[in-house]
């Protein structure tokens, strides 16, 4: 497993990651949809898709709207190198880890149940 201490924000999902593996091009993370989470059955990306002049981050996702907004698939992009797309509930694939991390500084991944809507 990778030493997340330089990663203090996937450090916050570890008890949740299966595996981290670096493929020819990218990062692959994987979580564990059965390990026991904060709440309950939900991970998912607090909705605020398009660009954000104050990070630069442009996100592409669908909102889903039931009582509460969310977004499960996604893609995001930082420029032409930094990318961060899946699903927090059961893939993401990152151009690196560093750029998941920044992503994760700026955008919230809500644990939630989705028996509550």
């Amino acid at each position: 497993m990778v030493d997340l201490k330089q990663y203090p924000h996937i450090k916050e999902f570890e008890k949740s990651i299966i595996s981290i593996e670096k493929k020819d091009s990218h990062w692959e993370i994987v979580f564990n949809p059965k390990v026991e989470r904060a709440c309950s059955s939900a991970r998912t990306l607090e909705p605020s898709p398009g660009f954000d002049e104050s990070t630069g981050w442009t996100v592409i996702g669908e909102v889903h709207e039931d009582y509460y907004k969310w977004i499960n698939d996604f893609e995001a992009y930082k420029g032409k190198e930094c990318y961060v797309k899946g699903d927090f509930e059961n893939i993401i694939e990152t151009s690196s880890l560093k750029a998941l991390d920044v992503f994760l500084s700026h955008y919230t991944v809500n644990e939630w149940d989705y028996y509550d809507i």
